[in-house]
């Protein structure tokens, strides 16, 4: 192997300082801004927090400020610990506002004390905000600072020197410094309804609780608070009703009704001598759900000492550990984008709230989180990013809603189809989900669904429902209908990977309600201008008959804002029937051959992005942006997506559309940045290219890694489209992938371009020719016999399409093969052949029983192409490779019960070839392994959805290339069988003796061809072995057998065998000594490039020394044993996995 020069070494080895330079460098609080968002509407909290703290503190306005504060220029009113954010509810906050003022002439009576009076203007320029941290500069001159723990807040106050807090006229230079702060026993929003304050005046400490109303939604909620001082004595003390105090009392309860009593303004204060250290106080508040005393508990164990700095770096630390899973490559990225992506990721870890052991209403010794008043809007995406890079806080949200529903009966659905299964009971959440799909509850406007009656019997929501079953407001047909249908896809995918068909194919059957609302007449205009479009989602009637409601209406060109849970409101929810009638996630096929397939369905798309009907502050409008990636054109997709960011997504104080809603805003443009788009309540990510040259992911329940990388990235973004991808080195022509990949870890790289393409498939062989590849076009008919109808495959030598055969009787049923078009004999020639002798080898064995699991030609022959013949191989359909069966099952295990049953069936297929074919297949993983198909119907289905939705293809120089469709949806049953297959490294078993020369890929090699002993059957029996086990834990059972830079280690892997199943026998040691030293018939690159003649070169032999003793001992992984490796085996289960795995 050629080694670099001493020269190349340290240009090497400088490059790399600088990286390390750069990434010490690297701050990420230096692009967070947490006030982004607080202007215009985007209600976002930018005060100090914990990642989903429950204390929220920060300085608290008398203009829009949902979330407490907001740069609109109002003044500040005081300080407070509780807050929401981003939502369009009312505003809330704890009761508890401080205001630390100097009194006018140190005259108390002369204090403004009540919210509306005694607000004043901050200086401007002066907020600033990271994460963990708020400061903001008043008029007054007063400097407050605060950082929080997870149930307290800590606030820094720094007053002037005396006598300059207030102008000469109004406060004399010799008036000594006093501080005076309060506590106001009312909220943002004024919803107190009845509470009590009391204060110490020895100490200061104050202590109370207020009853409020939430943000959003309906009843009220208790808050309990306990404030301390320090830095200064305690002057006096005392109450304060309306603008008059005094300290003749230190107590007073509160009581208001709202209606016939509003709440009056009172709480306590203490005035404090001048401070003892920088003109500094120091105020703790806990806070507590529970009780004044767990307020008090809560604030002394967090912060004993009331450090700032401290606490503060504390915050800080919690922050960049919980950012730290993310890292990116910004090379070229401007310091604005870095900001947008580092922003929305922070926002979106701020609610909902961890109020776990503050749950006042049950006891239980689950997690608890609340603030869920966003969902609706937060399942789309922040969820979804919430379990990418903090899964386990994900899996607490979980349970916490498993708790509430156990309690409360009704409970939101999410994230079972991307494996947080651990710790989370499934079983019980899968009961809720199905109680909230039949029961109707009494209130279904707060909880649940409404018009269940209709939705069974009817299979629509009707404009004009009768429902006698519970209340709400009849409004939003459409939208709840293809909602609920939406949900009830969610349900059957949660049945079928608990095993329960019979209510998959129910709620299956019910996810494709959405059509009873689709009128395919309805007809849209603006403007009096016919838009061309036809077929809308309109409401229904008891009847059957439909309505009317303008496509347009309730969009940002027709009365936009009267779409709410107003009484009269529309048939939609803050979108357009324009917008809604792109939602069917479950079913998209169905929805682009309903809209007039996929050039219509693209057009389509494109008018709502650019018309104007759409906008992007409403989450529905999400994944519009990215289903050109099911009409086959995701270049569109990363096209629209650019068109949003910066545009609508920037680092000003407006810089997001809209509401926040908990940090759906910044989830979009975080997630879009990242590459991947989730397709909520589906295992499905959508890929894009990233805003960056490199993203980086890692897992933290598994600990690996996945890296998404751009080739040929453009800082300027003009080259933003996939030309084509890779997963691991290996060629991905999916537009989609898997959450497997962020469990399991990978680099997919995807090079660009400027130039739109459907990045397909073939083209991305190296040393690709067209001229080598039949140019298949479907409808051409084979050996005057097969009707090409579908691509389904390819690989490095040819491509793969399913067939009709036309030889066959009209009142027959169609009967349907699968073609291997080889490429042009000069390159697919040998391996054809190759292929046609083994078959022939199968073939004379037959009848065996173990043929049924082994698959074999139907056909052979041979067309003539433009430049060449070409070998055609025919075999029977299959559906899928055993790798992506296993991905339909929880956690992508298959049960023990089914294993066993597969096991049997390969046993007996292997049995076959070793026995009677004298065949050994050496190349035996999950890919090689195919699923039959459950039923006939599948294949039929599958074509009319071709016909219906055809292949996206692209034309090369007059040649066209397809983007195969491999996908047959979803299972019917679970009727199918597993099938040996791919015969092209496939060996003759009877020659004059064991084989030597490499065989299996890295993962799957057999210990007797590492040490070169020479190999037979038995190669075989350990590939099965090695399956078996993936197919139960759907993970790598040598997960230790590479370099540090990712290259096959021989010797890493022959010590973890021995790590799991003990050293070999001393005989086979010895054959490995005396047989790696003969030469092959030809030289074999290793995984070094290098070429070698013996196995001892290819596998950097020998292994043991002379005793049999591993020479690299140190390579042998501690506390490794098999048996502890399989959890999901029991008892005798795991007992006769464990004697076939060492037998």
């Amino acid at each position: 192997m050629k080694r670099p020069g001493l020269l190349n070494t340290a240009l090497v080895l400088a490059s790399l300082a600088l990286l390390a330079h750069a990434a010490a460098e690297f701050d990420v609080f230096k692009y967070i801004n947490p006030l982004i968002g607080t202007n215009n509407g985007g209600h976002v909290f930018p005060g100090a927090t914990l990642p989903f703290g429950m204390a929220k503190a920060v300085a608290d306005v008398n203009g829009e400020g949902q979330g407490g504060f907001a740069t609109d220029g109002s003044n500040i009113t005081g300080f407070s610990h509780m807050h929401d954010d981003g939502t369009g509810g009312v505003r809330y906050s704890a009761a508890m506002v401080q205001d630390p003022s100097r009194l006018l002439g140190d005259d108390l009576d002369r204090c403004k004390f009540s919210k509306v009076d005694r607000a004043v203007p901050r200086i401007n320029g002066t907020a600033s905000a990271h994460p963990g941290y708020f400061a903001v500069s008043l008029n007054s001159s007063v400097h407050a600072e605060m950082t929080v723990t997870n149930h307290t807040a800590l606030y820094r106050f720094t007053f002037p020197n005396s006598g300059t807090a207030a102008p000469k006229s109004q406060l004399a230079d010799e008036t000594p410094l006093s501080p005076l702060i309060l506590v106001d026993l009312t909220d943002l929003s004024d919803s107190r309804s009845g509470g009590n304050v009391s204060v110490k005046p020895q100490t200061g400490r104050m202590t109370g609780n207020g009853t409020f109303a939430p943000s959003f939604g309906v009843g009220s909620y208790v808050l309990h608070f306990c404030a301390d001082f320090s830095g200064a004595n305690v002057r006096d003390a005392g109450i304060w009703l309306n603008n008059r105090a005094g300290n003749a009392t230190t107590h007073t309860t509160l009581a208001a009704d709202n209606v016939n009593i509003p709440p009056l303004p009172a709480g306590a204060y203490v005035r404090f001598h001048t401070p003892t250290k920088d003109n500094q106080m120091l105020a703790r508040v806990g806070v507590s759900f529970v009780s004044v005393e767990q307020a008090c508990g809560n604030a002394e164990t967090e912060i004993p000492d009331l450090g700032f700095e401290h606490t503060l770096a504390v915050a800080e630390d919690v922050w960049r550990k919980k950012l730290a899973v993310v890292k990116v490559d910004a090379t070229g990225v401007s310091a604005e984008l870095q900001t947008v992506f580092w922003s929305g990721l922070y926002r979106a870890m701020i609610s909902p709230q961890d109020y776990t052991g503050e749950n006042p209403l049950w006891k239980s010794d689950e997690p608890y989180y609340d603030s869920y008043y966003c969902i609706w809007d937060s399942f789309r995406s922040i969820h979804p990013l919430i379990t990418l890079v903090d899964p386990e806080s994900q899996a607490l949200m979980l349970r916490s809603l498993v708790d509430i529903y156990r309690h409360e009966g009704k409970l939101p659905d999410y994230s079972y189809l991307k494996g947080i299964t651990d710790s989370v009971n499934w079983t019980t959440a899968y009961e809720a989900v199905v109680s909230d799909a039949e029961i109707e509850p009494p209130n279904w406007t707060i909880e649940g669904r409404g018009g269940l009656m209709s939705w069974k019997n009817l299979h629509y929501v009707p404009t004009d429902d009768y429902d006698p079953y519970g209340t709400g407001l009849l409004t939003r047909s459409i939208s709840r209908t293809v909602e609920y249908a939406y949900d009830d896809f969610c349900i059957a995918e949660m049945a079928r990977k608990m095993g329960n068909m019979g209510d998959y194919e129910k709620y299956l059957q019910r996810a494709g309600f959405w059509k009873n609302m689709y009128n395919a007449d309805q007809t849209s205009a603006i403007n009096g201008t016919d838009t061309g479009f036809k077929g809308f989602l309109q409401p229904r009637y008891l009847n059957g008959t439909f309505g009317y409601q303008d496509p347009i209406f309730c969009s940002p060109l027709l009365n936009f804002t009267s779409c709410y849970l107003n009484p009269g409101g529309s048939e939609t929810y803050e979108g357009s029937s324009w917008l809604y009638t792109f939602f069917v996630p479950q079913d998209m096929a169905s929805l682009i051959a309903t809209l007039g397939g996929s050039t219509a369905f693209t057009k389509r798309l494109d008018f709502l992005h650019t018309s104007g009907l759409l906008y992007i502050g409403d989450e529905q409008a999400f994944l519009p942006v990215f289903q050109y990636h099911y009409a086959g054109r995701p270049g569109l997709s990363a096209k629209t997506v650019h068109s949003y960011i910066p545009s609508q997504f920037n680092t000003t104080n407006e810089g997001i559309p809209g509401n926040d809603d908990s940090g759906a805003m910044g989830s979009f443009s975080t997630l879009s940045m990242m590459g991947l788009w989730p397709v909520s309540g589906q295992n499905v990510y959508l890929i894009m290219p990233p805003f960056f040259p490199e993203v980086n992911l890692t897992n933290g329940h598994t600990g690996k890694t996945a890296t998404v990388r751009n080739i040929g990235f453009d800082a300027g973004y003009n080259d933003i489209y996939i030309q084509n991808a890779t997963l691991d080195g290996k060629a991905w022509t999916k537009n989609w992938i898997s959450h497997d990949f962020y469990r399991n870890g990978g680099v997919l790289e995807l090079t660009l371009g400027s130039e739109e393409s459907s990045w397909v498939e073939e083209e991305q062989v190296p040393g690709y020719d067209p001229k080598h590849f039949y140019p298949v076009n479907p409808g051409d008919l084979f050996h005057n016999r097969y009707e090409m109808l579908a691509k389904v495959g390819w690989g490095t030598s040819s491509t793969v399409w399913l067939a009709r055969d036309t030889q066959r009787w009209r009142w027959q049923p169609d009967r349907y093969v699968v073609l291997k078009v080889i490429a042009s004999r000069y390159v697919g020639q040998d391996a054809a052949k190759h292929e046609l002798n083994i078959d022939r080898r199968l073939k004379s064995n037959l009848p065996h029983k173990g043929a049924l699991f082994v698959r074999t030609m139907l056909d052979s022959f041979e067309v003539a192409g433009p430049d060449d013949r070409h070998f055609c191989l025919g075999y029977g359909p299959l559906r899928e490779p055993i790798s992506i069966y296993q991905r339909r099952w929880e956690d992508g295990k298959l049960p023990p019960s089914i294993v066993k049953v597969y096991t049997r069936y390969l046993l007996q297929g292997l049995n076959f070839l070793h026995s009677e074919c004298h065949i050994v297949h050496t190349d035996l993983k999950p890919d090689n392994i195919m699923m039959t198909f459950e039923d006939p119907s599948v294949i039929e289905d599958f074509i009319q959805k071709q016909n219906e939705n055809p292949m996206p293809r692209k034309v090369k120089d007059g040649r066209s290339i397809y983007l195969s469709h491999n996908d047959f949806g979803r299972l019917k049953s679970f009727r199918v069988l597993p099938v040996i297959a791919d015969f092209g490294l496939a060996e003759p078993g009877d020659g004059s003796g064991p084989s030597r020369h490499p065989i299996q890929p890295p993962l799957y090699h057999a210990p007797e061809v590492i040490l070169g002993t020479g190999w037979t059957y038995s190669a075989d029996i350990w590939n099965l072995g090695v399956l078996i086990w993936n197919l139960m834990e759907n993970e790598d059972l040598f997960r230790n057998i590479r370099s540090a830079q990712g290259a096959y280690d021989p010797r890493a892997h022959v010590a973890e065998m021995i790590a799991l199943l003990g050293p070999p026998p001393k005989t086979l040691i010895d054959r490995g000594t005396s047989r790696s030293e003969v030469k092959w018939s030809h030289a074999v690159p290793n995984a070094e490039g290098e070429f070698c003649r013996t196995a001892r070169e290819y596998y950097r032999g020998p292994f043991f020394n002379s005793e049999g003793e591993l020479l690299y001992k140190d390579l042998i992984p501690d506390n490794c044993d098999l048996s502890d490796l399989v959890p999901s085996l029991k008892g005798e289960d795991k007992e006769l996995f464990l004697d076939f795995a060492f037998g």
